[in-house]
């Protein structure tokens, strides 16, 4: 996952559990449900993971992530 600069963002592992979440298309409450935490816990760590990644809206994370971990498997 990269900033505009290049550099490595650092998510924690909860934060990449979520992440990976947010690029299947889960909803804050889907992703409360799968991971058994409250729905504003959620909200917390997707807008955290939004500031960190300096995405706009979530589908932009969602491409990001997507597209980092193919990045990922093709090094």
């Amino acid at each position: 996952m990269s900033q505009q600069q290049g550099d490595t963002v650092r998510l924690t592992k909860r934060e990449r559990q979520i992440a990976e979440l947010i690029a299947r298309g889960l909803s804050n409450k889907q992703i409360a449900s799968t991971l058994k935490i409250a729905t504003v816990t959620a909200k917390t760590h997707v807008r955290n993971i939004m500031e960190k990644m300096q995405c706009h809206s979530r589908q932009v994370c969602a491409v990001t992530l997507v597209h980092e971990s193919y990045r990922a498997k093709d090094d």
